[in-house]
């Protein structure tokens, strides 16, 4: 059974989708998309280029407290990351095969990618987009997940 796609609808012109386990996530602002696959390389390389603007941020839902790592440049704060529980971590398990697979992906991207400053990452490349589709539509065709293309 191929998994199912779910969609939702966030404040603001954003448009997010999610596709089975990996999950494909298009994010429109202003004719801009982008695959989550490329918005988690942009928040790794934005977070390695500036790692003297990181900072932590304590965040609440109704789940609870959470550890947010951001980053900050003047009044702009870019949440990267949520720090995760002991509990969280060893309720995973972690797949090194395709972990892998990313690392390549990332280190290719970052030999074409020469965006530093954090409002630089709100560009589009062309021949970064297709890097990051190729390898996305790859990873869920090898897995049987068919995409809405």
């Amino acid at each position: 059974m191929k998994p199912t796609i779910e969609r939702w609808t966030s404040s603001g012109n954003h448009e997010l989708k999610r596709i089975g386990k990996i999950g494909t996530i298009k994010v429109r602002r202003n004719e801009m998309e982008k695959l989550l696959t490329q918005k988690l390389y942009e928040k790794y390389t934005m977070l390695q280029r500036n790692t003297d603007k990181m900072t932590i941020i304590l965040a609440h839902d109704k789940s609870g407290y959470h550890l947010v790592l951001a980053l900050k440049n003047g009044d702009s704060i870019v949440p990267l990351a949520k720090f995760l529980s002991a509990d969280e971590i060893l309720q995973m398990e972690p797949d090194h095969e395709i972990s892998g697979k990313f690392q390549d992906l990332y280190k290719a991207a970052q030999e074409i990618d020469t965006r530093q400053g954090m409002k630089e990452f709100n560009a589009i490349s062309v021949e970064l987009d297709d890097l990051f589709k190729s390898f996305t539509h790859k990873l869920l065709e090898d897995r049987g997940i068919s995409i809405e293309r």
